[in-house]
């Protein structure tokens, strides 16, 4: 599997909630198009035509209904699919801001576990001295942010 086809179905739709969400997008649709003809229907009928007439009137009025409803769908489906893709993002935003309170709250948690990735870094760093970059500039950012932090 290529790397660009493992991170695709995090930006779908869950998948036992897919054809649920499916469905309840087209009986939306389908009710605000009928919405729609039956207000041109009563707008008509107001005016004095008979109901079959209107009804037949608003239908021809309306246009290619299943046109429209195609149309609307892919809309609200491309809609769903740009909800859930920012829920998701928002998700790792507030997840990733808990994690940096929690650190902040944590100091000796925070040395530890920054230890900790300097050793893994000097153990599985193929290069010796790429290794000491990441670590020398590990280090200093954690001395930064002690020093700022009161």
């Amino acid at each position: 599997m290529s790397p660009g086809r493992r991170w695709r179905p995090l930006f779908r739709l869950p998948r036992l909630g897919r054809r649920a969400v499916a469905r309840d997008l087209e009986h939306q649709v389908d009710d605000e198009l009928a919405f729609h003809i039956r207000m041109r229907e009563e707008r008509l009928t107001r005016l004095g035509m008979s109901p079959e007439a209107a009804r037949a009137d608003a239908i021809a009025r309306f246009g290619d209904h299943e046109r429209i409803r195609a149309e609307c769908l892919t809309i609200d489906q491309q809609y769903a699919r740009e909800t859930t893709m920012v829920d998701w993002l928002e998700s790792i935003v507030a997840d990733i801001r808990f994690a940096l309170r929690t650190l902040r709250r944590a100091r000796a948690f925070t040395v530890i576990a920054a230890l900790t990735l300097l050793v893994a870094f000097e153990k599985l760093a193929p290069l010796g001295a790429w290794s000491a970059r990441v670590s020398g500039a590990v280090l200093l950012g954690l001395a930064a942010w002690m020093a700022v932090r009161p």
